[in-house]
């Protein structure tokens, strides 16, 4: 089974612009700006442009979704996740799909809720593809709520 890999590029444009203009206002305001300055303006605008650069870097949020197949594993980093979550086959009870949503219950730990509704039609459908695929591959429980068999 192949790893599935969503690319939000819009996202990632938005992230982008959004930190170049912090950081042009903190280099304005630390270096240009004519006023008198205090100690704690300087500490703000140092923290709007190490602000600004975070918005460069994983640390900020994924800008893509990826599920791939581990085996015995299912290794997911969702869109904004910070930290890749591992699940073991093993201890998934159920998946359940939904409209906009897919949610995979685990026997000992809390359940891990992926939300589809920012994808278009056509991911959508992969992604459900792809989950019904894996529970088939691995005997696992599916249930399907408010999709059209």
């Amino acid at each position: 089974m192949e790893a599935l890999t969503i690319k939000q590029r819009g996202q990632a444009i938005t992230k982008m612009i959004s930190g170049a203009i912090i950081i042009f206002v903190g280099v304005y305001l630390l270096f240009l700006h004519t006023r008198p300055r205090e100690e704690s303006n300087w500490i703000l605008y140092s923290i709007m442009i190490i602000l600004g650069a975070l918005n460069f870097t994983p640390l900020s949020g994924s800008n893509k979704s990826e599920i791939i197949p581990v085996e015995p594993n299912l290794k997911i980093r969702w869109r904004n996740w910070y930290r890749w979550k591992l699940i073991s086959s093993y201890e998934i009870e159920k998946i359940v799909l939904g409209r906009s949503f897919i949610l995979i219950n685990r026997k000992e730990n809390k359940p891990v809720r992926i939300d589809i509704d920012f994808l278009e039609e056509a991911r959508k459908t992969e992604v459900s593809d792809f989950f019904t695929e894996y529970s088939k591959q691995k005997s696992l429980v599916l249930e399907k709520h408010g999709l059209s068999e």
